[in-house]
């Protein structure tokens, strides 16, 4: 999907080209399986940086490793900070969508805000997640009441 496309699908929800961006930094802690990227850490092996693609075509190999996991975050994969924002300017984006941000520049522009001020990125996290929350909730005679979260 691309960058307009993306947009176009947060705007649908009432979320901005910064709500996009904030959270799409929730990449920078998380394991993503394989099958997910392997075409691009393969096919597209050009656009990335050459040490993160090595990694991580050791962690999923060509045959036989769709079903292995993989931090999508080069360096602190289990730290929740802005690494994810300096590692898309790095040509270290796993994900076709997270490199999609690069390609507008709004979007770019916002990557390199948060890339170079982690505090900033901490305020608005919180405010677009809470503003993802309250999409499609389901109120009064709508309402589910679930007594098993996995069960509708």
């Amino acid at each position: 999907m691309d960058v307009e496309q993306l947009i176009k699908k947060f705007q649908v929800k009432n979320s901005s080209e910064q709500d996009l961006v904030v959270l799409s930094g929730v990449h920078t802690i998380g394991l993503a399986h394989c099958l997910l990227f392997w075409k691009r850490i393969y096919n597209e092996s050009d656009n990335l940086e050459p040490k993160f693609a090595q990694s991580k075509q050791r962690e999923c190999p060509l045959v036989g490793g769709d079903d292995n996991l993989s931090p999508l975050k080069f360096s602190t994969p289990t730290l929740f900070d802005n690494r994810f924002y300096i590692g898309l300017l790095q040509k270290q984006g796993l994900l076709h969508s997270d490199v999609a941000l690069l390609a507008s520049n709004s979007t770019l522009d916002k990557v390199i805000e948060y890339a170079n001020n982690q505090t900033k990125y901490f305020i608005y996290f919180p405010i677009s997640m809470v503003k993802m929350g309250a999409i499609g909730v389901l109120t009064g005679e709508n309402s589910i009441i679930r007594r098993n979260c996995h069960l509708v």
